[in-house]
């Protein structure tokens, strides 16, 4: 059974709602969502003393390794990483997306076996993981909307909130709590979440941007070879249930226009049939307008030496790349380097975009140029807000559509300067001469740029010396150093060259 209660109560009775869970020794762990990742982070240290002074000696030493480890996880530390290993030797951690996915697991796993007593956390952990506690204290059921202001939280993600409280097979019952101001809000909150049901689910088909992308994958796939094969396959899917089939054809016969007028779909004697640029895109993954972005912005390229920043802002114009949020005071230096720089632009898009969105993509494009010319995590963190989790979803992001560049310019017959090479630079965030050291087993950009600076220019290099020399080296210790050198005679053996 799940309780679900709302109490009204100040900032000392939210620790309590807690911590009589560890002082009566029923060792119930606690879930409390916030609404902002700086809340996660400010509860959980708030957490910290109390529950430290708790807990035995050996949840204590056992707490201190776990901080270590998470600290150890990325090669740069970064103010948000110290801050998690400081929380981590109290027994608690905060959960957001800011994190490295490295770090959630790590968060996830000890919160699993029982190590740690509490997480604080936005709505990451809500649904899609599989982490329930004994109690889950929904502190904040509003949240900022862009362009809105501040609003509750739909009735649904509640439930999913909620619907963590109580570990099937370990506990007798889940406690969910919902944190009133008021006695005024205490009635709000009970008729609009406890009382309420959730919303209807609608299907996101059409809505979502996505219709053109399934429509090609499959007529790519084979499933559907002409526009009667396409409306039978596409009317089992909820949309047609929810809006019937004419709204279906409606959004079918838009998708398709879109697919023959940019030649990603030929229509031959009444059948539907994709072309090689058409399946070249479906096979990548993309969206068929990243597709077609990426193409008009190779072909104005082609021959030519773009910039860095026009490249990486090629690749944040399209629908694949996610944006970064604009903050005011960003505005007006963002325009002066807007300004300044040259842009593989117009090209292709769902409608033009705002001054403020096309700002949007240039903070992305200039963040990815920072961490390709070797800014740290810290320096990324200052400067763009980028947590560590942010950074890495953002360099995978674009170095699967340089990738996808790439493959676009060998199929059109494009030679772009300076798109050789950028997808590797994206994953590893270094300059080009490091390429061939990050390829070793356990050197990242820090390690490589120590290498590099020492002498050592790739494999070969390594391989003539002894593991010694890299010992002595900062951030190499024995271990690693006879590691990377036995990788680097492999390589370089791989390469025809003997040491």
């Amino acid at each position: 059974t799940v309780k679900q209660w709302l109490v009204p109560v100040d900032k000392k009775r939210k620790s309590e709602l807690f911590l009589h869970l560890l002082a009566e020794r029923r060792w119930g762990q606690v879930l409390v969502f916030v609404a902002t990742r700086r809340s996660t982070q400010a509860a959980a240290r708030r957490l910290g003393r109390p529950v430290r002074a708790l807990l035995s000696p050996q949840e204590a030493a056992a707490l201190e390794k776990l901080a270590q480890t998470a600290e150890r996880v990325l090669e740069e530390s970064t103010p948000v990483c110290r801050d998690l290993a400081a929380c981590l030797v109290n027994g608690v951690a905060f959960h957001h997306a800011g994190l490295h996915p490295a770090q959630r697991r790590l968060v996830e796993q000890a919160f699993r076996e029982g190590v740690l007593k509490a997480v604080c956390t936005t709505t990451t952990l809500a649904a899609g993981v599989n982490l329930p506690a004994r109690r889950v204290i929904i502190r904040d059921l509003r949240r900022y909307y862009p362009g809105l202001g501040a609003g509750w939280i739909p009735t649904l993600e509640f439930h999913q909130m909620a619907g963590r409280a109580g570990r099937p097979g370990l506990d007798p019952y889940g406690e969910a709590v919902v944190i009133a101001k008021g006695e005024a809000e205490k009635e709000e909150l009970l008729t609009r979440y406890l009382l309420a049901p959730p919303e209807k689910i609608t299907s996101q088909l059409a809505r979502s941007g996505n219709l053109p992308a399934y429509l090609l994958g499959a007529i790519v796939a084979g499933y559907a070879h002409s526009l009667p094969q396409v409306v039978e396959f596409f009317s089992r899917t909820l949309l047609a249930r929810q809006y019937g089939l004419e709204e279906l054809r409606g959004a079918l016969g838009k998708s398709l226009e879109f697919l023959l007028a940019e030649e990603l779909v030929r229509s031959w004697q009444g059948g539907l049939y994709p072309t090689p640029f058409g399946e070249l895109v479906a096979k990548l993954y993309i969206h068929p307008l990243s597709g077609v972005v990426l193409r008009a912005g190779l072909r104005q390229a082609a021959g030519k030496a773009p910039g860095e920043l026009a490249l990486l802002h090629l690749l944040a114009h399209t629908p694949d790349m996610e944006g970064l949020r604009l903050r005011q005071a960003e505005v007006e230096k963002l325009t002066e380097v807007a300004a300044e720089e040259e842009f593989l632009l117009p090209v292709p898009g769902p409608k033009e975009p705002s001054h403020r969105e096309f700002l949007e993509e240039v903070k992305v494009a200039l963040a990815l140029r920072a961490w390709i010319n070797e800014a740290s995590e810290a320096e990324l963190e200052e400067r763009f807000g980028l947590g560590p989790g942010d950074t890495y979803r953002l360099r995978e992001e674009a170095a699967w559509l340089a990738y996808a560049a790439e493959r676009l310019a060998g199929l059109f017959q494009l030679g772009v300067e300076g798109l050789v090479g950028l997808r590797m630079r994206l994953r590893y965030g270094v300059r080009a001469e490091l390429l061939p050291l990050v390829q070793l087993t356990g050197v990242g950009r820090v390690r490589a740029r120590v290498l590099f600076e020492a002498g050592f220019k790739g494999p070969e290099e390594i391989a003539r010396r002894k593991p010694a020399s890299l010992a002595r080296l900062p951030s190499f210790g024995p271990a690693l150093a006879k590691r990377v050198w036995e990788e680097a005679r492999r390589l370089a053996r791989l390469a025809g060259d003997k040491p």
